[in-house]
């Protein structure tokens, strides 16, 4: 089967023009709710328009270049089954084909004969279509509800970075980071042995370029890597202190890398970063988390909440290292219960076990 190479975005008057000047778009609302910016076929749009738009003026229909934006693309399903086009990552002005103006564009778009099939059509068996198991649709439902749960039940607050003095564990990762830099460098010395997170996590290959981006994984929701652990000893001490740790790693991201926008899995969670090793050029190597931007000191930690969107340059020709680690959101006892169900079944999902597997796959063939 043959997926179009053109979509449609529908965009509001102020949507649009602050797309122009930034040059770039990473959703609206609905979009950063739902972790990917919505995208209609051709024979989808007036549907769209009808049932998302009914009743406003000044609308912008974009038509989109599929080509220019790679594998952010996925077709998954969606309204009445039928498979709509969802972009993880940004849409750049590049790949803006053309705009018009007004609710009547739709009827002057004729669908291509490359245009998805209505629901009745039989599904393309297609890798870019994959099936998903009920607890990944259903996950998908729950995950903004929760978040908005979780969000209104954070005593922390709701924002992009936290201060990390509320977090007093912390002070005891910085105060050890030389300890845990000279652990990282004795295992991270040849690279090509340590996994990258594309090779292992089927779900992050939309977003991690080619053996840039490695992680040496300590423990991932619950699963504790053990011969990782045993081989930087200080370090594994000293992640057994973080209160309810969810996740831990070294992440690696070597030079010229950029990862694209996108957005973490939970609220229920905030992931603190303690830099190891800077490019000298540390300007150039940089996060953005929402519309604030961080760069990396060694030594020094911060915090954030990855459901904000956020995206990260390595614009130097030397390799960063940080200690990534995830724990739970210190929330109310509603948030608390919603939450650790959540999280629960994250860590059965197809997402958490898929990458497991891959990281024991991995671990086989670098021993064989």
């Amino acid at each position: 089967m043959t997926l179009p190479d053109t979509a449609y975005k529908v965009l509001t008057a102020d949507q649009w023009a602050a797309f122009e000047s930034a040059g770039a778009f990473d959703g609206a609302p609905v979009d950063h709710a739902d972790g990917y910016i919505h995208l209609s076929a051709a024979d989808q749009l007036q549907g769209t328009l009808d049932k998302h738009f009914a009743g406003q003026s000044g609308l912008a229909v974009l038509t989109i270049d599929l080509a220019l934006l790679g594998d952010t693309v996925r077709w998954e399903e969606s309204r009445g089954g039928a498979l709509f086009p969802h972009v993880y990552g940004v849409l750049p002005i590049a790949a803006v084909r053309g705009v018009e103006t007004g609710r009547s564009v739709a009827a002057r778009i004729e669908p291509s004969a490359a245009a998805v099939p209505p629901p009745s059509a039989p599904k393309p068996n297609s890798k870019l279509v994959p099936k998903k198991p009920l607890l990944m649709k259903f996950g998908k439902w729950a995950q903004p509800r929760v978040n908005a749960l979780i969000g209104r039940s954070s005593k922390v607050g709701d924002k992009p970075f936290h201060d990390k003095a509320d977090f007093p564990w912390i002070a005891r990762l910085e105060a050890n980071w030389e300890t845990i830099r000279a652990e990282a460098a004795a295992v991270l010395g040849d690279l090509e042995k340590v996994p990258p997170l594309a090779a292992i996590s089927p779900d992050h290959r939309r977003i991690a370029p080619a053996g840039k981006w490695r992680s040496y994984f300590f423990q991932g929701y619950g699963y504790r890597v053990e011969a990782n652990c045993a081989a930087c000893p200080k370090t594994a001490a000293l992640l057994a202190e973080v209160p309810e740790i969810n996740s831990a790693l070294f992440s690696i991201l070597l030079p010229g890398t950029h990862i694209p926008a996108h957005t973490g899995v939970t609220k229920a969670i905030l992931v603190c970063h303690l830099a190891l090793q800077v490019p000298r050029k540390a300007e150039d190597c940089r996060m953005r988390v929402a519309d604030q931007q961080v760069n990396w000191r060694e030594g020094e930690a911060f915090v954030f909440d990855d459901i904000y969107q956020h995206e990260v340059w390595n614009d130097t020709d030397e390799t960063r290292i940080i200690l990534l680690v995830q724990f739970r959101r210190p929330v109310g006892l509603l948030g608390r219960l919603v939450g650790g169900a959540f999280l629960k079944g994250v860590r059965h999902s197809r997402f958490v076990q898929e990458a497991r597997q891959g990281l024991t796959d991995w671990s086989e063939r670098a021993m064989a």
